[in-house]
């Protein structure tokens, strides 16, 4: 995941890195924020084509399934990505969905288009330099916290499954963001974390004075996200347990439960600790997560086959 592909020795060797002066004014608080990543002067990749347009199709009323099978399909890269999702263990459907016009009336027009922005989310972060991260590992933890959301989110009455997948799928794009504006934070943080057993999160505070999930929120905000996604990632470390933010919670309990799918004992960065008020909006028995470890394994396999099998670990 984050900085699995980063030589820990070259970012401590950097002359950068001893050098007081140049520290604070890359990592001081008051020199950078979220906002800065993702807009101004220091700009962001965009979402696809594909997504602009199916917004401005979904703000219309006389819109319809064929109209967005036109849209979905001028990519033929999502629609075979979109087709084998729909078609994997996440969804269940009963019989194949061979058509994205097919996909959009068994799954519904809302839920297929949350599904597609999530996947342009994923696109727009695929030329992230694999010295910088083990990209591979970073998407296999988002696949993993996207299906243990969709599997908690099925037990508990309201929450969207579909919703959950997407959430879990985007929660640390700040990471991302991070990394490729700026490196050398990200390696300082990582070290922070490793030396005094933080987590990632923590970190980067101390580092950058916000972590990811911060940037994640101004990121997704700045790409007009629904507000329930928009909270799944800027709240996943610290839910507040409210009724009303039952998916955030869903959010917070399937990261911990991928980042120990994910990494054996000892062998990453540390867990962060279980928040109990949002634990218990969800209303779930202590059972179910055994359940849903062990029934994610073969859905994880499978979203990791659909998106991360491209060269170096990237989304195809």
């Amino acid at each position: 995941m984050l900085g699995q592909g980063l030589d820990l020795d070259d970012v401590a060797a950097s002359p950068a890195l001893p050098c007081l002066a140049p520290e604070r004014q890359l990592f001081d608080a008051a020199a950078v924020d979220p906002a800065e990543l993702v807009s101004g002067d220091v700009e962001l990749a965009t979402l696809p084509e594909v997504h602009v347009r199916l917004l401005d199709a979904l703000g219309k009323d006389e819109t319809g399934p064929a109209d967005l099978a036109a849209i979905i399909g001028r990519d033929p890269s999502l629609t075979a990505r979109l087709l084998r999702l729909v078609n994997s263990p996440v969804y269940g459907l009963r019989g194949p969905v061979d058509s994205i016009t097919r996909a959009v009336t068994m799954v519904g027009q809302k839920e297929l288009s949350t599904l597609v922005t999530g996947l342009a989310a994923v696109s727009a972060f695929s030329d992230i330099a694999p010295e910088l991260c083990d990209m591979r590992m970073f998407w296999r933890h988002a696949a993993a916290c996207g299906v243990y959301a969709s599997l908690l989110a099925r037990s508990v009455p309201g929450l969207a499954p579909d919703r959950g997948f997407v959430g879990g799928l985007l929660h640390d794009l700040g990471q991302l963001v991070i990394l490729r504006k700026l490196p050398a934070a990200a390696g300082r943080a990582l070290i922070l974390s490793r030396v005094e057993g933080l987590p990632a999160s923590e970190a980067e505070t101390a580092v950058l004075g916000f972590d990811h999930a911060a940037v994640g929120r101004t990121l997704l905000a700045g790409w007009n996200f629904p507000p329930a996604l928009i909270a799944m990632a800027g709240d996943h470390h610290h839910p507040d347990g409210a009724p009303g933010s039952r998916e955030t919670a869903l959010i917070h309990v399937a990261d911990i439960l991928a980042q120990a799918w994910d990494w054996p004992a000892f062998s990453g960065p540390p867990t962060p600790a279980l928040n109990e008020p949002a634990w218990h909006s969800l209303g779930l028995p202590e059972s179910v997560l055994a359940e849903v470890a062990r029934d994610g394994d073969a859905a994880i396999a499978e979203i990791e086959s659909v998106f991360f099998s491209g060269p170096a670990g990237r989304p195809h």
